[in-house]
């Protein structure tokens, strides 16, 4: 077949170079285009956006203006006019301030916390109260007669600066008595006693809670004797003190009979007899000294000193006491 001649193919290539140029100038074109949109968008929305501060910082600045104006004129207006007349400017003023804010750019303003109720506080129970039996602080400068039955014996028988003070040398000492029946006839309770022997010596004095009571002036033998039989279907507690045993607390009732030993004691003492659950409770100075056994014997009296009359002078055991309670246990 015939061949093309070398200017056919000369020509050809150049008519390609032309097209391809002519399809590169194209697509330079368009990414021109492209820029310059992307560039013409850019700035207007940098414009748009200055614009907009610009129109906000305006209003701004006008909405702090107005508020200062108003609150200007309504100090110069309050100053010089009647309570009436500044009623009336001050409700213009602040017409024309809000005004002003109506125009003024709105934020959006966080809601007010709700405040939680406060919890109502729960009073805290209170324990009960004992009931007071029986109260006896030695106030004033001599023994209540209508409290006590006091029998002096050879002995004296002081009151003063709250303290009861017994001593004798003779051959009968201070016997005291209580008139009435200081304790409760049902219930538990608490008796408390403080005393404190001031000298030990040979014959032997103290306080006790019994049910029945010694008549004064006995021979020590008739008076042992009395009491021996009284207790055999009744009852007495209480502290004893001589030179020979030294500090006793007693405890008998019908068949039940406890002397506890404690040895010579001269300082200030507490005694707390409790019943409760039918039992007797017996402490000194805060140390449980002993249980009974569950009894119904329960004291009606108090006594202190010695009821009996001994043969001959003695050198007495000398006791104080600052105070005698009795009470009910909640």
């Amino acid at each position: 077949r015939p061949r093309l001649p070398a200017w056919a193919w000369l020509l050809g290539g150049v008519l390609l170079l032309l097209v391809v140029g002519a399809l590169a100038r194209i697509a330079w074109w368009q990414g021109q285009q492209t820029q310059a949109q992307a560039t013409a968008i850019a700035q207007a929305q940098a414009t748009a956006i200055a614009q907009a501060q610009a129109t906000a910082q305006a209003q701004a600045t006008a909405y702090a203006q107005a508020t200062a104006t108003a609150y200007a004129q309504a100090t110069t207006q309050a100053r010089t006019a009647t309570q009436a007349q500044a009623t009336t400017a001050a409700a213009t003023i602040i017409s024309r301030a809000a005004t002003v804010t109506a125009r003024a750019p709105t934020s959006t303003s966080s809601p007010t916390p709700t405040k939680r109720p406060t919890p109502a506080l729960t009073p805290t129970p209170q324990p009960p109260k004992p009931t007071v039996f029986f109260q006896e602080d030695f106030g004033g400068s001599a023994l209540n007669t209508s409290v006590w039955s006091v029998d002096t014996g050879s002995g004296s028988v002081l009151v003063g600066d709250g303290v009861l003070t017994l001593s004798s040398s003779g051959r009968r000492y201070p016997y005291l008595q209580t008139n009435l029946n200081p304790f409760p006839t049902i219930g538990d309770f608490r008796a408390t006693f403080r005393f404190r022997y001031f000298q030990v010596l040979t014959c032997g004095t103290g306080i006790l809670a019994t049910s029945y009571v010694v008549p004064g002036g006995l021979s020590q033998e008739a008076a042992a004797d009395f009491q021996r039989n009284a207790e055999a279907t009744g009852m007495a507690i209480g502290i004893w003190q001589d030179g020979t045993y030294g500090l006793q607390y007693w405890f008998r009732a019908g068949a039940e009979r406890k002397d506890i030993f404690l040895g010579a004691n001269t300082i200030w003492n507490e005694m707390v007899i409790e019943y409760r659950e039918e039992r007797y409770f017996l402490y000194l100075n805060g140390s449980l000294i002993y249980t009974s056994q569950p009894t119904q014997y329960r004291p009606t009296h108090i006594w202190i000193g010695h009821p009996a009359e001994l043969s001959g002078d003695c050198l007495w055991s000398g006791i104080e006491i600052d105070s005698l309670r009795i009470e009910s246990i909640p």
